[in-house]
């Protein structure tokens, strides 16, 4: 039995591994509370010399702080470049396809200046992770009378 057990636990791991992931394609993923409306959207895949596979993904449907008035507000997150790791280690199920956001285009040009001249790389985190560490840095940056001042941050 343990046998059994140890060979389903090695089948799972191993077909968890083996997505293949494309542009163009949306999924669920493990999101943090109150965002679980969002969707990962896949913009584009590249494959570079230095890291292997880089995803450029969209966010769909993440309540963010609004540099408005500090109140939350439903937004899309466009390109954030991430690995496969990242993809394996959030991503739940397919919902579907739709043609990429052309607007993940200038943040992706801009990301790849900066990884041509070596200053960026790609997330290796949770989206969850990311979408929270986005956050972070909004707050961070947004005028104090605009902060949210309701706990709604992670």
């Amino acid at each position: 039995m343990r046998f059994f057990l140890f060979v389903a636990a090695i089948a799972m791991t191993g077909t968890a591994s083996a997505r293949d992931y494309s542009a163009g394609q949306l999924w669920s993923y493990k999101t943090r509370a109150g965002d679980e409306s969002s969707l990962v959207l896949i913009d584009f895949v590249e494959s570079v010399p230095k890291l292997g596979t880089i995803y450029h993904i969209t966010v769909l449907q993440v309540h963010m702080p609004s540099w408005k008035d500090g109140s939350r507000s439903v937004m899309d997150l466009p390109h954030f470049p991430v690995s496969k790791v990242t993809l394996d280690n959030s991503l739940l199920a397919p919902v579907g396809t739709r043609a990429p956001f052309e607007s993940y285009k200038a943040g992706y040009a801009e990301w790849r200046k900066a990884f041509d001249a070596g200053q960026a790389g790609v997330f290796t985190i949770s989206v969850a992770d990311v979408i929270a560490t986005v956050e972070t840095a909004l707050l961070k940056n947004m005028p104090a009378p605009q902060r949210p001042s309701d706990g709604h941050s992670k």
